[in-house]
């Protein structure tokens, strides 16, 4: 990006890279453990996977409404025109692997030269990517278009229904239910704190009342 120096609102800047890599590396952990649970195959629990679609649905939409908001959390949503103002300048490049650059993308970019740049900061799909699904596209009709797109669609809405009635399930299941009546736990403080609804034990007719004063023993 751009020296801070001759960014506007520097701080903001880094803040919204720091929001938007701290959520992304969210998505992609949970991306990562759910295509470990579709290796499993018989192993793989339904409800598990269900879950982790819920919440990469979930993270992906936080995701969203970040950008709307330029990443920044207080902001308001001007729809990334705040992100949009900054530019993304290359300032160096080194033939040699960095190994700091290695480290902050794991691994996947090792060095930034003339080769590795275009790659990266095209606005566009590569153009080998580009014949090629121009190339899937003209193979295919409109209508078997059409018909895959409404298929794919059926799929995702049966997936989205499982998950609603299994989170609803869940949810019934581990409803906490009541374990007392607030009605009765309230007689009983009051009846414990000011004695109240208690009834004085009841004595013989013939007994001495408690705490009566005795005389001295008869002596012989």
């Amino acid at each position: 990006m751009m020296p801070q120096q001759n960014q506007k609102d520097p701080e903001k800047v880094n803040q919204a890279v720091h929001n938007i890599d701290k959520k992304i590396e969210e998505v992609r952990g949970t991306t990562e453990y759910l295509l470990l649970l579709l290796d499993q195959n018989d192993k793989l629990q339904w409800p598990d996977m269900f879950n982790k679609f819920s919440s990469l649905a979930s993270g992906m939409q936080q995701v969203q409404m970040l950008m709307k908001k330029s990443a920044i959390t207080a902001g308001i949503e001007d729809q990334g025109a705040f992100l949009r103002q900054h530019l993304v300048v290359p300032q160096k490049l080194v033939p040699e692997i960095d190994p700091q650059l290695a480290a902050m993308t794991q691994g996947r970019v090792q060095v930034w030269n003339h080769d590795t740049l275009p790659d990266y900061m095209r606005t566009k799909l590569n153009p080998e990517v580009e014949q090629d699904e121009n190339s899937i596209v003209s193979t295919k009709s409109a209508d078997q278009i059409v018909r895959q797109i409404a298929t794919m669609n059926k799929h995702i809405d049966v997936m989205f229904a499982t998950m609603n009635e299994h989170g609803k399930q869940a949810e019934e299941r581990f409803q906490s239910k009541p374990s007392c009546i607030p009605l009765e736990t309230a007689k009983l403080v009051h009846a414990i704190m000011n004695g109240n609804s208690l009834k004085p034990a009841e004595r013989n007719p013939g007994s001495d009342p408690v705490g009566a004063a005795r005389g001295p023993p008869a002596q012989s």
